[in-house]
């Protein structure tokens, strides 16, 4: 299923299955939506890429770059992360990843106050984030570059889309021991 790079709607469930049926899916968006607003002032578009930002002997790290642009104002840029289990060959939940993935949430909001300069005591939505209930939360996909973990908060995720996307790195060495 092409769940990480689909050119559909990214709230709802992909149906295509194959990355051809992808590309009809989209052209055939672009030839209905031209129907019904024939005055449509630009093409849709999509780039796309995928790069291996880690690997070691337990996993494969895929970095998922996208930026679609189906009218409006502006186009939408996503960065989205797949690992893989190097012995299986599975695809890695962020959960099973780590044997204390609640620990690790709790390091990272440590980790994402000190970069962003934001006090224990205070907020998690001060300096105008916008974690929903005020309660930190990871981002929708963790990925590896290197010897960090990257916590990569597309827009609109936990900030406004003019703020651009929220990226914090974690060196592996202090991730290590929530790692399985």
């Amino acid at each position: 299923m092409l769940h990480l790079c689909t050119l559909e709607d990214p709230t709802q469930e992909p149906t295509a299955s194959t990355i051809a049926a992808a590309a009809k899916g989209f052209v055939d968006s672009y030839w209905r939506d031209h129907a019904e607003f024939p005055d449509l002032a630009a093409a849709y578009f999509v780039e796309a890429s995928v790069t291996e930002t880690h690997r070691d002997d337990l996993f494969l790290s895929l970095e998922f770059k996208q930026y679609k642009y189906t009218g409006g104002a502006h186009g939408y840029h996503d960065v989205s992360y797949i690992n893989f289990d190097m012995k299986t060959g599975k695809e890695l939940t962020n959960q099973s990843l780590f044997k204390h993935y609640d620990a690790l949430i709790e390091f990272a909001e440590i980790e994402f106050r000190k970069a962003f300069t934001i006090s224990q005591k205070s907020n998690i939505n001060a300096n105008y984030f916008w974690f929903n209930g005020n309660t930190f939360t990871m981002p929708s996909s963790l990925g590896f570059f290197q010897d960090s973990l990257v916590l990569h908060y597309n827009q609109h995720e936990i900030a406004s889309y003019t703020d651009a996307p929220v990226i914090l790195s974690i060196p592996l060495d202090k991730v290590k021991e929530f790692m399985k």
